[in-house]
């Protein structure tokens, strides 16, 4: 049963059956209850297109992530669910990798689904070409952004972000005060988020007048261990990790254990986003606890806040906390 036949049971029209079940609009007591006999004679339940289609709204959030299978985005999914279904929202969520234009094409399939709000998990969606950014400013046009750890300038864009440069300045300052010298920066994609705990690791480096050295890695374990097996067999001594996250320090914490060399004692490693992985792990990993459920109410909070025509910062920077523990000297 659709509106259609509601209308030709009940005897009156489609745009009368449209404001009995979305309740808006006048119509009379007798009109509404012939109307209602109809829908529960029929056990009718309008769908959520034919309600959005009535209210100019789907209820409906688009989640655009990287990769689902990676933690730190995993997370932030987990987090985001529960919180719409609070503010009675559904989500839809895509994975669009890390191109661009499988992202741009993402994000247009679901404007096309008529979704309310767009959150993008991220900085991978953000370029350095301006150009290459310009169909998320196309999208804020006519619906509400937020990037989680993301920046772009534009109306309508709500960005919340974690001082990447300040955490990463921290823990390389830690593994440097604790007698590190010849620390290397492991990384994957160079994204804005990179970018910013780069800068902090070279600020503690210069601080403590230390060269710097990076090594990028592949998005692939398997391929991410022997990266970091070729750079500790390599002619260059190397005493600290420091890497951009949990699972490449993981990774850093079995080649060394292959290579034999003991952590703390011989390498100090670092993680980032204190993810499940810093405690499963042994010895346990020094890392960053950047606080993702916080982003995500946050994020959130714009969202709603856009929706419901207030005024909200475009730009929120927040805090994390360094979480000491075995992976670096006490």
């Amino acid at each position: 049963m659709n509106i259609y036949d509601i209308s030709r049971q009940s005897g009156v029209s489609i745009a009368t059956v449209s404001r009995v079940i979305n309740n808006s609009g006048y119509v009379s007591e007798k009109t509404r209850a012939k109307v209602m006999k109809v829908i529960e004679q029929n056990n009718y339940s309008p769908n959520a297109f034919a309600r959005g289609m009535a209210n100019s709204t789907m209820s409906t959030i688009g989640i655009l992530c990287s990769d689902a299978g990676d933690l730190y985005q995993a997370q932030c999914i987990h987090f985001l669910e529960p919180l719409l279904k609070k503010e009675k929202f559904a989500a839809i969520v895509s994975c669009t990798g890390y191109d661009g234009e499988s992202q741009e094409k993402d994000l247009q399939m679901l404007l096309e689904r008529n979704v309310d709000a767009l959150i993008l998990i991220g900085s991978h969606f953000i370029s350095d070409d301006p150009k290459k950014n310009e169909y998320i400013v196309r999208a804020a046009r006519r619906i509400p952004v937020c990037l989680l750890n993301g920046y772009l300038e534009a109306d309508n864009v709500f960005c919340i972000l974690h001082d990447d440069r300040d955490a990463q300045h921290k823990l390389a300052s830690h593994v440097l005060e604790k007698g590190a010298r010849a620390p290397v920066f492991l990384f994957r994609q160079d994204s804005h988020s990179t970018k910013k705990k780069r800068q902090g690791c070279l600020q503690a480096c210069m601080q403590h007048d230390i060269p710097f050295r990076e090594q990028q890695v592949s998005e692939s374990f398997d391929e991410m261990l022997n990266v970091i097996e070729d750079l500790l067999a390599g002619t260059q001594p190397c005493d600290a990790l420091i890497a951009v996250d949990d699972e490449i320090a993981v990774a850093a914490l079995k080649s060394c254990t292959r290579h034999g060399l003991k952590v703390p004692e011989d390498v100090q490693v670092t993680g980032f986003n204190d993810s499940v992985l810093a405690q499963a792990c042994s010895p346990e990993l020094t890392s960053f606890d950047n606080r993702v459920e916080f982003m995500c109410r946050s994020g959130m909070m714009a969202i709603m806040q856009a929706l419901n025509n207030h005024d909200y910062p475009f730009k929120t920077i927040y805090n994390g906390k360094l979480i000491v523990r075995e992976s670096t000297c006490p």
